[in-house]
């Protein structure tokens, strides 16, 4: 039942992105003085997560609930497109294309582990901007829909008595080949930004921190096994994804329309 809630709620989300995109190309003709920026970015990714209480208990899942927990840091990049609705771009939205890393830091007594997921990540933001001459000061809000691509899962021993190694992690409802796999490969989030820009001639250099907010859980099996094509056990470790970009990006007009 909570899969396919998830599921509704997804397609329900979507099409609601999709809306919203029609009905600004739909009557943008009656915007007055709309600009549309292309804006390629890049930056710095934070992530950790926040873990789901297991209803149930192994040695394992014991070791995760009480280990403490850590970031992970990575770069994060992509191009958006900021389209006016108001003049002077005093509102606009913003939807968005990025490379995102999720994932944590785990610390325990005699090793730590890595868990590093790439996510393509699909944020649709409204924007909000109030000029002071030449500086732009801007709040941001809004869904975001993430794909997962691929992982790394990275064992680091606190000693020299074992060495570390690393596996692949991946996105799918099956496979024999890897150790380390994740049912969903979509996660939901709420973004939430703000920053400044300065503009130079008919350029605007951005100064952006978002924080993105996991709504969905994400579910990680090791030595994954199924019964009939349901999971044979339960996941060693549920959690929702928390991550923090700084990014720094160029607004480069295209027309007004």
């Amino acid at each position: 039942m909570n899969v396919i809630f998830i599921q509704i709620f997804n397609i329900n989300m979507m099409k609601k992105i999709i809306l919203i995109i029609g009905l600004i190309i739909g009557f943008q003709h009656k915007i007055i003085s709309q600009q549309i920026y292309l804006i390629p970015k890049g930056g710095v990714s934070i992530s950790s997560v926040k873990y789901v209480p297991a209803p149930f208990s192994t040695q394992l899942v014991e070791d995760y609930n009480y280990a403490k927990k850590g970031s992970i840091h990575s770069y994060t990049g992509g191009v958006g497109i900021e389209i006016g609705l108001m003049k002077k771009n005093i509102i606009s939205i913003q939807p968005e294309i990025l490379y995102v890393r999720k994932g944590a830091r785990i610390f325990h007594a005699a090793f730590n582990e890595d868990y590093q997921l790439n996510y393509l990540e699909i944020p649709l933001l409204l924007k909000f901007i109030y000029s002071i001459k030449k500086f732009k000061f801007f709040v941001n809000a809004g869904p975001s829909i993430g794909i997962g691509l691929d992982g790394k899962y990275k064992y680091l021993p606190s000693s020299n008595l074992s060495k570390p190694f690393d596996k692949d992690i991946e996105f799918t409802d099956h496979s024999s080949k890897v150790e380390f796999l994740i049912l969903e490969k979509t996660d939901v989030s709420m973004n939430y930004g703000g920053g400044v820009g300065y503009k130079l001639g008919k350029l605007v250099v951005w100064l952006e921190g978002r924080y993105g907010k996991g709504s969905k859980e994400t579910k990680c099996f090791y030595n994954y096994q199924t019964t009939g094509g349901v999971p044979k056990f339960p996941p060693d470790w549920t959690f929702y994804n928390r991550f923090i970009t700084i990014t720094m990006g160029i607004a480069i007009p295209l027309k007004n329309i």
